[in-house]
């Protein structure tokens, strides 16, 4: 069954583009995406000061959204053996979407994200180019960012600060003191409660030689560490809410960050499901900070 879809996958004609396009799209993990499309949004809404130049946030955000599902989309590629060895049901790993299929995607988004990046302002496209750089650092050689733990999260925690500059550039362009610090706590946030995407994945990671914080440290030291470290990132954002006002959704890392600490300690020996629950923790603490972020910057 799912060698007849991989063979699909890359049979002719305008509909099997358009399923090959819709796998890629699904590979790159739509939940991700648009965590980045609304980072982006948060650092435009906290640089504009007063009228939105419409056309030149949406000509930035879509530039912005195929850059990122380039790379995402190229750790898809790059994530097969591991992917399949956890049980992953994603297009890449069940065959539904061969890899040939994606990396011509890769290209073409890749093509299409910088042509229309050089709409917006030199600047911008700077920062399209060292986000793709980035994504390929992250997945791609033998010395690739994702088998270590720390260069993995640096990577990761890297692309979301350029993401939400990048969304300060397009809206304003210019990017004001406010985009530069909510930006490194919310890095800050990837980089540390990120490593709580691996508590699920520790047999898929070994055989991919990998290094992630599980691996290297053990369970136990590892949720610890992520427990800890979000109780500290937690902290950084309150304090820095209650100094200035234009960062008042960051005060929510603090109960994010009660949260994802509890369930990272909980979690240990259970089944996958429940390991997975401190990350997925963490990924509506992101949508909850920036949500109100963009809230509360629409607000008089």
């Amino acid at each position: 069954m799912t060698r007849t879809i991989g063979v699909r996958a890359e049979a002719s004609g305008p509909l099997s583009v358009l399923r090959t396009l819709c796998w890629s799209y699904t590979e790159a993990r739509p939940i991700v995406l648009w965590v980045f499309n609304l980072r982006f949004l948060v650092g435009g809404m906290l640089a504009f000061g007063g009228e939105i130049p419409v056309v030149r946030a949406v000509v930035g955000g879509a530039s912005w959204f195929l850059a990122v599902w380039v790379v995402y989309l190229v750790n898809g590629i790059s994530d097969i053996a591991g992917d399949r060895a956890n049980g992953s049901h994603r297009p890449l790993a069940s065959g539904a979407l061969t890899t040939n299929a994606a990396g011509s995607w890769c290209v073409v988004l890749a093509v299409a994200s910088l042509s229309i990046a050089v709409h917006v302002t030199l600047v911008f496209v700077l920062l399209v180019v060292l986000m793709l750089t980035l994504g390929l650092a992250y997945s791609l050689g033998a010395h690739a960012a994702k088998k270590w733990a720390v260069p993995a999260l640096a990577v990761a925690a890297s692309g979301g600060l350029l993401t939400y500059l990048a969304g300060a550039e397009a809206f304003h362009g210019t990017i004001p003191s406010a985009v530069p610090v909510f930006a490194v706590v919310m890095a800050l946030w990837i980089a540390v409660v990120g490593h709580a995407k691996d508590f699920g994945d520790a047999v898929g990671d070994r055989i991919a030689g990998r290094r992630t914080l599980p691996i290297v440290l053990g369970e136990r030291a590892a949720r610890l560490a992520v427990a800890t470290g979000s109780a500290a990132i937690g902290g950084l954002g309150v304090l820095a809410a209650a100094l200035n006002p234009a960062l008042l959704s960051l005060a929510a890392l603090g109960p994010c960050a009660v949260a994802v600490s509890g369930l990272s300690i909980a979690g240990r020996g259970q089944d996958r499901r429940a390991q997975r629950r401190p990350y997925r923790a963490f990924m509506v603490s992101q949508y909850t900070v920036n949500l109100l972020a963009v809230g509360l910057a629409a607000t008089p």
